[in-house]
């Protein structure tokens, strides 16, 4: 078993400059680092040249530039995600996954089907607090981590992600697979070109044979960066597909149904 722990770094908050990862053995020994720079081919809007001085990326803007845009690191990026045998770890990837989803609709290029873990929201469901409150710095400082490695690069981010599943373990007693089965919702997928998480409140479905299944495959039930409905109910869309689509919907178009309960 290995771990592909990965960051990505975006110009503009939305469109990549840089994918950084780290793969390790199950032990989390380091057994390859590297920090892929690509072009974004759009605006800096942060960063050494950007108008933001409050996030400085660890280039210049003429590096990125330089670089390779995201159509010639494609190959290689995805290479490394669908490597079989790893589980694949991020913080707040969802995000990440995302901003991937976004370049491969700008390029028109196919986002495959992949697995991954939080740990943020592993982080936040061990110790019952909401997510959306740790950041990778305050989880740093909780877990009393040392980190001496740059900020917003995405291999040395990626690098972190490793010390903070790696504390968790330790912390638990717990194996890292063990905490992926214990708190689920920190897995998440794509399919189909879109980014799929669980809702930090949502519960296991029902105990109906197919829903369960549902849940053990990974595949989740709530869906990244979609809009709510004027009720708050989730609804399926993205920047190509129609909105409205309940997830109820979504569920039984996927041949699969939930109780009242869940």
């Amino acid at each position: 078993m290995q771990y592909l722990f990965f960051d990505i770094e975006c110009c503009d908050g939305c469109h990549i400059c840089s994918f950084g990862y780290v793969l390790t053995d199950e032990k989390f020994n380091i057994l390859e680092k590297k920090d892929i720079v690509i072009n974004p081919e759009k605006p800096f809007g942060m960063g050494r040249d950007g108008f933001d001085p409050s996030k400085n990326l660890s280039y210049t803007e003429g590096v990125f530039l330089r670089a390779p845009n995201f159509t010639q690191a494609y190959k290689t990026i995805f290479d490394l995600l669908l490597q079989s045998g790893q589980k694949i770890v991020g913080h707040s990837v969802s995000s990440d996954f995302n901003y991937l989803r976004r370049a491969c609709e700008r390029y028109e290029m196919p986002l495959p089907n992949l697995d991954f873990y939080d740990t943020q929201i592993l982080f936040a469901l061990i110790n019952n607090i909401p997510t959306k409150k740790r950041s990778m710095k305050n989880i740093i400082e909780s877990l009393g981590l040392v980190i001496n490695l740059s900020q917003h690069k995405s291999d040395d981010d990626a690098d972190v992600v490793r010390e903070i599943l790696n504390r968790l373990c330790l912390n638990t007693n717990k194996t890292a697979l063990e905490l992926f089965d214990m708190y689920y919702q920190c897995r998440g997928f794509t399919k189909n070109g879109m980014v799929y998480v669980y809702d930090d409140k949502s519960k296991r479905p029902s105990e109906d044979d197919r829903a369960k299944d549902f849940i053990e495959n990974h595949r989740l039930v709530k869906i990244v960066s979609v809009p709510s409905g004027e009720d708050g109910e989730l609804v399926y869309s993205s920047d190509k597909e129609s909105k409205g689509t309940s997830l109820g919907d979504l569920f039984k178009s996927m041949g699969f149904k939930l109780d009242d309960k869940s």
